[in-house]
């Protein structure tokens, strides 16, 4: 066990190298980060589908036939390609009625508590109208809030390639 730590000690500056390249890169390109990602998992699903396709034996009748999840594969997959756009702004649209539907939930609670109990409830409500405002900002605007979503990955994934680095540099001569 300790050589696996020594190993994983040894490797951390170049795990934090490819988080701070990485956070760099969805900082500045998000929308290059968020298209190659979909690209990659609509690839993913096109070739599974021709290798199960090809991988058939050919010499019986049966087999001749595609199996339909080999073509439902590969339409999924060129689904995610051509309508990258449509599906996650779906995705997102349903994300933020959901926080939408929570806010005003909780905005309820919190003036039926305060029509209960005498100056109780306000943390509720402002949570409420804050989950409101980011629940319609979601659905007015999803792709947008998306890319803005992968800009703040990017940002935690450098803060920790940094604290990682200044850690190994830091603390090399302890181990």
């Amino acid at each position: 066990m300790e050589n696996f730590m020594n190993q994983l000690r040894k490797y951390q500056w170049l795990q934090a190298l490819v988080y701070m390249l990485v956070g760099i890169f969805l900082l500045i390109r998000p929308m290059a980060f968020f298209k190659g990602v979909t690209y990659l998992i609509g690839g993913y699903f096109i070739v599974m589908g021709l290798i199960g396709i090809f991988q058939r034996p050919q010499d019986t009748t049966a087999a001749r036939r595609v199996s339909a999840s080999e073509v439902i594969m590969i339409i999924i997959g060129l689904c995610i390609i051509l309508f990258t756009g449509t599906l996650i702004s779906l995705v997102n649209v349903l994300f933020g009625i959901f926080i939408l539907a929570n806010g005003i939930s909780k905005l309820l609670s919190g003036l039926d508590l305060r029509k209960q109990v005498i100056n109780a409830g306000m943390s509720l409500i402002i949570y409420g109208v804050l989950l409101v405002i980011v629940g319609l900002v979601i659905i007015i605007n999803p792709f947008s809030t998306l890319l803005f979503l992968f800009q703040m990955i990017g940002l935690v994934l450098l803060l920790m390639g940094i604290f990682d680095l200044v850690g190994y540099f830091g603390f090399k001569k302890y181990f």
